[in-house]
């Protein structure tokens, strides 16, 4: 399709453009592409950048070379605006780690969040401490809730819950309990 030119909007695939660039098809693919042949981790990046009226930078999206072999692996960046610039706010790797740089918000009236995707494997939620780790997970192997120290199952667990709800593990210092007949007393 030839590009249309209609009241200062562009339009290709339609002779009628609404807006100032509107691209019509029936699967339409818009590519930002860098030609310069680099493989540097961050290299032959491509942005679009969206400002304000007065050409300040209010937020980012780049695309982008992923390590520095010769080969098609892609990174894919989101910066925005902090007053002092445009700053990565999250990122996404080629092994489609992704990583935010500030707080995540599961907003909603009933927010859920969901760490897993129904497959045989492990899950878990690990606090990254300075100097001690923490974790709250599902080891798929054994079926068990698990609240420990550590980033790996099975090791230094304080609770964990079966499959059928019951606390199998409640680690706490001998001195500090005393067993009843039918409960458990926490001195």
């Amino acid at each position: 399709y030839a590009a249309v030119f209609n009241g200062g909007n562009v339009g290709i695939g339609t002779s009628a453009p609404s807006q100032i660039l509107q691209v019509a098809a029936s699967a339409p693919i818009l590519v930002v592409q860098n030609t310069t042949n680099e493989h540097t981790d961050g290299g032959a990046e491509s942005k679009v950048l969206f400002g304000d009226h007065a050409g300040n930078a209010l937020s980012l999206v780049e695309g982008a070379h992923s390590g520095s072999s010769d080969d098609a692996k892609g990174q894919f960046r989101v910066s925005t605006n902090n007053g002092s610039g445009t700053q990565l706010a999250m990122s996404i790797d080629d092994s489609q780690v992704t990583t935010f740089s500030a707080n995540v918000v599961v907003g909603g009236t009933t927010p859920k969040l969901t760490i897993g995707d129904a497959g045989e494997e492990d899950t878990m939620l690990v606090f990254d401490g300075h100097a001690q780790d923490f974790r709250i997970g599902l080891d798929d192997g054994t079926d068990t809730l698990e609240i420990g120290q550590g980033s790996s199952h099975g090791s230094n667990t304080a609770i964990a819950v079966n499959s059928s709800g019951q606390v199998t593990t409640f680690n706490i210092p001998a001195a500090a309990v005393a067993q009843a007949s039918d409960h458990i007393i926490f001195l």
